[in-house]
């Protein structure tokens, strides 16, 4: 999951000169790195979209168990240790 996130971040990061917009930056900035890099936003957005999709298999192993479980059921917190 989260290595298709750091691969789309760390690809999109080696194709411009500059760094991604940071919280807070200005909007000509944002806009520079949107419309100058659009193959290193596009790489980047992939990335975040296959480690999100990545996300619902996950959430829905997790939603079976607790549903076997049962209804305030406590045997989760018990498998954990």
């Amino acid at each position: 999951m989260g290595v298709n996130f750091i691969a789309g971040v760390a690809g999109a990061v080696a194709l411009v000169d500059f760094t991604y917009p940071r919280p807070g930056s200005e909007p000509a900035e944002i806009r520079r790195y949107f419309t100058e890099c659009t193959r290193a936003a596009r790489l980047s957005a992939a990335g975040q979209l296959i480690s999100a999709a990545s996300l619902v298999p996950f959430t829905a192993s997790v939603a079976k168990l607790a549903a076997r479980l049962g209804r305030g059921s406590r045997g989760l917190c018990g498998r954990l240790r």
